[in-house]
């Protein structure tokens, strides 16, 4: 049974760069941790069976790699203040499991584990002040449902 499972907000940066004026590419980085208790968790050693509540902390470490979409008339139309976009990625997820159970259950991931994905995101940046904005975007499936912060705006002219 679980009982309890506490949930961080976590931390997330990404950075793109326009490649054409309807195309980005991007990075990201993101980090969460979860908390949960496990209420009754039974588990067996040498034929001795156990009945015990766990504390389990998981910790994740993601890399983003992406391309993006920009719908750029609705960007020109808007005065450059509102940035439509989807796109398509590839994320690496680094997960680190810990607690102080010996249960054999729960010992499977002593180790880091390495999940890695295709994704799909989409999102938009509003600009109420020149180059400083707000930014949510969604995303799946990835660490992230739901993304929201602030969005700095490098701007460039050159770029056509």
């Amino acid at each position: 049974e679980d009982r309890d499972a506490t949930f961080s907000l976590g931390g997330i940066i990404t950075g793109d760069a326009a490649v054409f004026k309807r195309f980005s590419i991007g990075i990201g980085l993101s980090y969460q941790v979860f908390k949960r208790e496990l209420i009754g968790h039974p588990y067996t050693i040498d034929n001795d069976m156990s009945i015990e509540d766990v504390d389990l902390d998981i910790m994740t470490i993601a890399y983003y790699v992406r391309t993006v979409y920009h719908f750029h008339n609705l960007y020109e139309r808007s005065d450059r203040k509102f940035d439509l976009y989807w796109g398509a990625g590839y994320t690496g997820s680094i997960y680190d499991y810990k607690t102080d159970s010996p249960s054999p259950l729960l010992r499977v991931y002593d180790d880091p584990t390495l999940d890695q994905t295709l994704y799909g995101l989409f999102g938009f940046r509003y600009y109420p002040i020149e180059n400083l904005g707000i930014q949510v975007e969604t995303s799946f499936p990835t660490n992230y449902f739901i993304s929201i912060g602030l969005a700095y705006r490098f701007d460039w002219k050159a770029v056509k």
